[in-house]
């Protein structure tokens, strides 16, 4: 028997729920800038905005995917809205170059060392990746559960 409007709608405003609580989650990712210990704040990219930027860089090597489709390093290079952060200040990483503002984020992941380029694509990994497929395992398991409970009742 299909289930009822009710049940999907509610199933609807829990995932617009989860998805305002994650914008609001700012994602931190310590790195070592110029021998500086210096935070990245990378800002949740809601669903459609996330994969416009996964869309721009496919997967280079097929044999290095880490479960993603799409390429970690362009897309951690092409990541919107990070924020460095030192100490108590921070700094959105917009320079005004004549009229023009300019996004300096790609010039400051590019100054990473390698390490640190890994844990900023290790944050995203995490969050684009790892987090849905566990969603997913803890999903399965609890509907697992239900199903043996209603057999066992």
């Amino acid at each position: 028997m299909p289930k009822d409007k009710e049940w999907l709608d509610n199933l609807l405003k829990q995932a617009d729920e989860l998805e305002e609580q994650r914008v609001k989650t700012p994602i931190d990712v310590e790195v070592i800038l110029a021998e500086e210990l210096v935070t990245v704040r990378l800002t949740y990219q809601r669903r459609d905005d996330f994969e416009r930027i996964a869309s721009k860089h496919p997967i280079v090597n097929l044999t290095d995917t880490r479960g993603a489709w799409f390429n970690l390093d362009g897309v951690a290079k092409d990541y919107p809205d990070v924020v460095l952060i030192d100490g108590d200040g921070t700094d959105e990483l917009y320079e005004l170059r004549g009229k023009e503002a300019v996004y300096r984020w790609p010039d400051v992941y590019e100054a990473l060392r390698e390490t640190d380029r890994q844990s900023v694509q290790a944050a995203i990994w995490g969050v684009y990746v790892w987090e849905p497929q566990q969603a997913l395992k803890n999903a399965k398991a609890k509907t697992l559960a239900r199903e043996k409970e209603a057999a066992d009742a």
